[in-house]
């Protein structure tokens, strides 16, 4: 079995962040992310379709048959959805108001193992920092907007607290928050 490709500091960040799993997007999803709903409460197939250049019918067989391996107007869709994921909005979406509440109102503890540079000291590691409600809103509101270096940097911050020093997150084998 092949070794998973490690997920980059900022992926694993926002993993940490919303700590339920990512779940591989269905067609039914993305259409309705990238597209609304009916009032019915279906997928808006009508839209999608006029945006991907397809008939309606075309993206109901793909919503009841799965995507095809080789289509232009199926990877298109794919492609869209990817960039929704990591936009403000798609981000937004997929963190749910409980969890966001709950790490702005009382921060959180991280897990981190991986490699840390502390000063001038670079090593392996594996520590818990309790990040305070302030730390953690600033923390949020970089991810939610999707800047990445500036939810990091403001990672490193909150490690630097902790250990009293100038702190670089240089691999993040594992990253998880607790409460």
């Amino acid at each position: 079995m092949p070794d998973q490709p490690q997920p980059s500091r900022a992926e694993a960040l926002w993993a940490a962040v919303r700590k339920t799993p990512e779940k591989r997007p269905t067609p039914e999803s993305m259409v309705r992310d990238l597209y609304g709903q009916t009032r019915r409460g279906s997928p808006n197939t009508k839209g999608a379709a006029a945006q991907l250049g397809v008939s309606q019918r075309t993206v109901q067989r793909w919503l009841k048959q799965g995507m095809p391996k080789r289509s232009a107007a199926a990877e298109n869709l794919t492609q869209q959805h990817g960039s929704w994921r990591a936009s403000p909005a798609g981000r937004r979406a997929r963190l749910s108001t409980r969890r966001e509440s709950r790490l702005r109102n009382k921060g959180t503890q991280m897990v981190f193992y991986g490699k840390v540079r502390i000063s001038a000291d670079e090593r392996r590691r594996g520590t818990t920092v309790t990040i305070g409600p302030e730390r953690m809103a600033q923390i949020l509101d970089a991810a939610l907007a999707a800047d990445d270096q500036l939810a990091l940097a403001s990672l490193e911050e909150a490690f630097g607290e902790a250990f009293g020093g100038s702190v670089t997150l240089v691999e993040i084998d594992q990253l998880d928050t607790f409460g």
